[in-house]
């Protein structure tokens, strides 16, 4: 079966994002993180945000998630959080993120910050300022930029980080590796990402959010994926780790219905029947949910009514 491109949709960044925030400021963005008073909780503001952006292409090249954190002196903030995976330059980017910018900072009327990780393979691509002058008149918008590539020649220091986050920018980078060789490098490459991953202090939560996120970026033929599926039974019984072949009986614990899952294309259609899960608790309709997922209302009818 031929594997679908990863560089079409970033909907598993997605859900690491949702799923592990604080590991995510803390990887990238240390010195936001260190501002945010985590214990005052926080909230993703996806319906919001979607109203804002619903005419964008959102879901085609890059996807944004809303934030809003409560800063230790006791101010609200709102921070953008930007995924870009295009891999050409694309010459109004900056403009688009200050436009976001103000218009969510008109909505809410609080300061927004906005930041951008770009997951291309386009080394050039790192625009990050907006500037207009005319005459007496200056605008400037300048936002901070997470380069993957930038972390190729950091693999040692990847490899030993205790953020799950490493592990996520360890296999984008591996991805751009494994894209263009052959299946059965492809399989070595994916299969030493899965045992590095065991041999990491992380809860069963967070391994299986890695795995799943390793499983979607290097795809392999049936096959390889059974036999890779082998190999992991047999490091889950050397362990004592029953984590990852627990996932098809527990719907990989994001209430993927089993038959459901049968029907769809692995690893990126997980992670947009997860986003597709919250936008439905959030209040959003099929259609818009269709429109920002790609899902077929067929599948969406069905998560509907299992709801």
């Amino acid at each position: 079966m031929a594997n679908k491109k990863n560089d079409q949709n970033d909907t598993p960044w997605k859900v690491m994002i949702e799923n592990l925030i604080e590991d995510f400021l803390s990887f990238f963005f240390p010195k936001i993180f260190e501002k945010i008073d985590f214990s005052k909780g926080y909230r993703f503001l996806s319906k919001e945000l979607f109203k804002i952006t619903k005419d964008s292409e959102i879901g085609k090249r890059f996807a944004d998630e809303l934030l809003e954190v409560t800063y230790k002196d006791g101010s609200i903030k709102l921070i953008l959080i930007h995924i870009e995976i295009q891999s050409y330059e694309e010459k109004d980017f900056a403009q688009r993120m200050f436009t976001y910018n103000y218009k969510i900072r008109s909505k809410f009327n609080k300061d927004v910050l906005s930041m951008a990780v770009l997951t291309d393979e386009n080394d050039k691509f790192r625009s990050n300022v907006f500037e207009f002058e005319s005459e007496d008149f200056l605008l400037k918008f300048k936002f901070p930029i997470i380069k993957i590539l930038d972390y190729k020649d950091k693999i040692i220091a990847l490899q030993e980080s205790s953020n799950p986050f490493a592990v996520v920018v360890l296999s984008q980078l591996k991805f751009f590796e494994a894209k263009n060789r052959p299946e059965g490098e492809k399989f070595n490459i994916k299969l030493n990402l899965i045992r590095n991953l065991y041999e990491k202090d992380f809860s069963k939560e967070k391994i299986i959010e890695l795995f799943c996120f390793i499983d979607w970026i290097i795809q392999l033929s049936k096959e390889l994926e059974e036999k890779v599926q082998d190999i992991i039974l047999e490091i889950e019984g050397v362990k004592k780790m029953p984590y990852v072949s627990t996932i098809e009986k527990r719907g990989i614990e994001r209430g993927i219905e089993k038959g459901i899952e049968r029907g769809i294309e692995r690893g990126i259609e997980k992670g947009k029947l997860k986003t597709a899960q919250n936008m439905l608790k959030d209040g959003f309709t099929i259609e818009q949910i269709a429109k920002y997922t790609e899902l077929s209302l067929k599948v969406l009818k069905k998560l509907l009514a299992e709801k």
